[in-house]
């Protein structure tokens, strides 16, 4: 699973066109969003770098989330 933080994520319909977009792209794709955070959570055959590049071409910027537990 990829975590991303997706900072111009500002509403439902934000959150819409991010998660068509990924299903567009692979049907079987988990999208999980966390608006007021701005996460996005997501389980995909594609890779990091085309999920970057599919939320990217929805209209949003993408950055993977690196969470280390110490």
């Amino acid at each position: 699973m990829l975590r991303l933080r997706v900072e111009k994520m500002v509403c439902g319909h934000c959150v819409k066109a991010i998660t068509e977009a990924m299903q567009a792209a692979d049907s079987q794709a988990q999208v999980n969003v966390r608006l007021d955070d701005k996460i996005v959570e997501i389980s995909s055959t594609k890779g990091e770098d085309d999920v970057i590049a599919i939320i990217r071409n929805a209209g949003y910027s993408a950055e993977l989330i690196n969470e280390s537990f110490a």
